[in-house]
């Protein structure tokens, strides 16, 4: 399973009526580090974060960065709560090495199936206005490269 495919799955199954869901943020907000899938509350604005992990391989590899050091979802105060996303081949690996205030969606083909729920972190702020607004300009900024991303993936299969 690809990445793209596992995001797909995510951003069907979450409600894009209720909530804005981004992909691959990397920059325009200062994170530390990328966010695969930004989902904020059309609500609340409140900003959870969707980590996808494709193989055992990758999660381990994600170990070793500083955001597991520092605390995966709470040196961030605008992340509300942590999610992982991965194959449901994964399944059992990822709830053993997972972080324990992280919860745990399982993709099966173009589906997304929560398994495990994030706590909150206690110190999360809602996302200013500029800061919700700068997440819905990168979601429009990010329309032509996933386009472009599925045409190559089509073309594949």
């Amino acid at each position: 399973m690809q990445s793209i495919q596992i995001q797909n799955a995510i951003l069907r199954c979450l409600n894009i009526r209720q909530n804005i869901m981004v992909p691959n943020i990397y920059w325009g907000l200062n994170f530390e580090h990328e966010l695969d899938i930004a989902k904020v509350s059309r609500k609340s604005k409140y900003l959870q974060e969707i980590e996808i992990k494709i193989s055992k391989a990758d999660l381990q590899a994600d170990k070793k960065k500083n955001k597991w050091k520092t605390g995966i979802m709470f040196g961030d105060k605008r992340i509300s709560q942590m999610y992982f996303a991965v194959p449901k081949e994964m399944e059992d690996y990822a709830l053993e090495n997972i972080p324990d205030e992280c919860g745990l969606y399982i993709i099966e083909e173009d589906n997304a199936t929560k398994i495990k729920a994030s706590q909150r972190n206690p110190k999360a702020t809602k996302l200013t206005d500029e800061e919700y607004l700068k997440i819905c300009e990168l979601g429009c900024m990010r329309i032509q490269p996933m386009t472009k991303k599925i045409v190559k993936l089509m073309e594949e299969q």
